[in-house]
């Protein structure tokens, strides 16, 4: 459904230059004041280059995924510019720390006692989120610092919460694991961070949609990377940049040896990371909670929820095309709000 952009700028509300967060090969991202939900969020705008993923239809598989170490996705629009150029866009929550790569660069000595505390919040959430997207049968399948989020909850920035975003490149594993078009995996990910079953051309092993088998622990290779990185401050296998190309990467992370120097990376993480870093999937460590005992989590712990904190809602008039909250609470009434819609507009009525 195609809302305009002048429209939709009446819902949400940001400045092109002020409130812009950044961008990629998938598009836009600008912070923003929802006047449906009363607090900021962001807008992801996605460009016609991501076109042949429905993004829409991976943010309605997103929506129904709540729990505090991820990234809430609110709604989907498909919104038309002056141009006439339509827009896939994802409204997402807000996290108002920044990303876990701009939180590692002010870590200067990861051993010390505060990176310490720090390192084991990061990893026990983490792990939480992805137990969590395991218990769904979701594989997320693009772990990586830009995309663990940080969401400050005090007066002290020590006080935050780790939440797993970007779930454009997340899969089902029961309906589709990757795609395969005349025998070449379609690739999704950052290359440093893939396990190396995406990677492989052995095609004897399949799935019952004659797709190559990932697994789950796709996603326990590349935390095992991501906590390598965390200790060493950089990748066994390298990087894409000037001077690495893709191909050099994934003939690295199919053939050259695994790392086996951890010296510097302390108990429990150690053991983290040699769990993680299998190379045959089969013998990686399956599940995430398998990991908990680690850093001292139950089996359960990443089914409990954070106090919800209820969002400042006004009633107000919208003249918009889509909202997909069809209750949402009321933080000063304490009543449901609902959402009565006619063809010319949407009013939002307190209930009697």
């Amino acid at each position: 459904m195609k809302v305009s952009i002048q429209e939709f700028r009446k819902t949400y509300l940001f400045d092109d230059q002020k409130d812009f967060l950044g961008k990629g090969g998938f598009g836009e991202v600008y912070k923003a004041f929802s006047k449906i939900r009363g607090e900021y969020v962001v807008l992801k705008f996605y460009n016609g280059q991501v076109s042949k993923y429905d993004v829409i239809s991976e943010i309605k598989k997103a929506i129904k995924l709540e729990h505090p170490n991820l990234i809430r996705y609110y709604s989907g629009y498909d919104v038309e510019f002056l141009s006439g150029e339509v827009k896939q866009t994802a409204v997402m929550e807000y996290a108002n720390g920044g990303d876990l790569k701009n939180l590692l660069r002010s870590m200067k000595n990861p051993l010390d006692r505060e990176s310490l505390l720090k390192i084991k919040k990061i990893v026990r959430g983490i792990l939480k989120g992805l137990a969590f997207l395991g218990d769904n049968n979701i594989i997320h399948r693009d772990i990586k610092p830009e995309n663990l989020l940080i969401h400050i909850t005090g007066e002290n920035p020590n006080d935050f919460i780790i939440k797993i975003g970007d779930f454009g490149l997340a899969s089902q594993v029961q309906k589709r694991l990757v795609l395969v078009k005349e025998k070449k995996i379609d690739l999704v990910g950052t290359p440093a961070y893939m396990a190396p079953e995406i990677f492989s051309n052995d095609y004897s092993v399949l799935n019952e949609y004659g797709q190559p088998q990932i697994s789950l622990n796709a996603d326990l290779w590349a935390l095992g990377m991501l906590v390598y990185f965390i200790f060493k401050r950089q990748l066994p296998f390298g990087v894409i940049n000037t001077a690495t190309t893709y191909f050099q990467i994934r003939n690295n992370i199919l053939h050259n040896p695994i790392p086996t120097n951890f010296d510097l990376i302390p108990q429990p993480y150690r053991t983290i990371v040699e769990q993680c870093l299998i190379r045959d999937a089969k013998k990686r460590v399956r599940r995430s909670q398998d990991l908990f005992g680690l850093v001292g989590l139950q089996n359960e712990d990443h089914k409990k929820s954070l106090p919800f904190i209820k969002p400042i809602i006004k009633p107000i008039v919208i003249k918009t095309t889509q909202i997909n909250d069809e209750k949402t609470p009321s933080i000063k009434t304490g009543k449901i709000i609902k959402i009565s819609k006619s063809k010319q507009k949407i009013t939002i009525k307190p209930k009697k």
